[in-house]
């Protein structure tokens, strides 16, 4: 397996897992609050983005984001295992926390279940649309329209009844305008690993 393919396997689940241990951490921007999550999962949606598109220009093979995903949602899992068995000896104070973290991974893996699914589907929809010029379209858009679906998902599964509901339509908001602002800003990025000079 050549290093950038092991690159994109290991930072993939890792993205994951951090995502997930910080996805009940939040910090404030102004008068709002914004889960610590919405920016390393923007990572992740850049990086199948990324292969989707390198498998395409024939620089990774066929289905290796697929099976990237796959890792990761594995991994996921058993983290998910560890921790609430991690939870069954803990006392009752870890137990709160550990069983909030719990939730926070089942969450995760239901919604990428859906959500990255869709983000893939919709690239390889939009990619037989666009040109290698205005590939940041399916970039874009894909990512866009599969976070909206992630945080709809993801906010209902980890808070409903744990916070107020306006509070929750207010997080959820809060995080979708945020992960718009960042497949925006990660666009040059996108482009850059995704050059190729024998494209045209």
């Amino acid at each position: 397996m050549k290093m950038k393919q092991m690159i994109f396997i290991g930072l993939y689940p890792i993205l994951l897992i951090v995502a997930n241990l910080f996805g009940g951490t939040f910090f404030s921007i102004g008068s709002f609050q914004l889960s610590w999550a919405v920016v390393v999962f923007g990572g992740a949606f850049l990086i199948t983005d990324i292969t989707k598109q390198q498998t395409k220009a024939g620089l990774l093979p066929q289905g290796f984001t697929e099976k990237m995903y796959e890792a990761g949602m594995i991994v996921l899992i058993i983290f998910c295992i560890v921790f609430y068995l991690i939870g069954l000896s803990a006392t009752a104070e870890a137990q709160t926390f550990i069983y909030s973290t719990v939730r926070i991974f089942i969450a995760s893996i239901i919604t990428l279940a859906f959500s990255q699914r869709i983000d893939l589907y919709l690239f390889d929809v939009i990619s037989k649309r666009t040109t290698y010029k205005t590939r940041w379209i399916q970039n874009n858009v894909s990512t866009i329209l599969s976070t909206f679906v992630d945080s709809i998902l993801f906010f209902h599964l980890a808070f409903a009844g744990r916070i107020p509901y306006p509070d929750l339509l207010l997080f959820l908001a809060v995080d979708q305008i945020a992960k718009i602002i960042i497949a925006l800003l990660d666009t040059p990025i996108f482009l850059y690993m995704t050059r190729n000079k024998n494209e045209n």
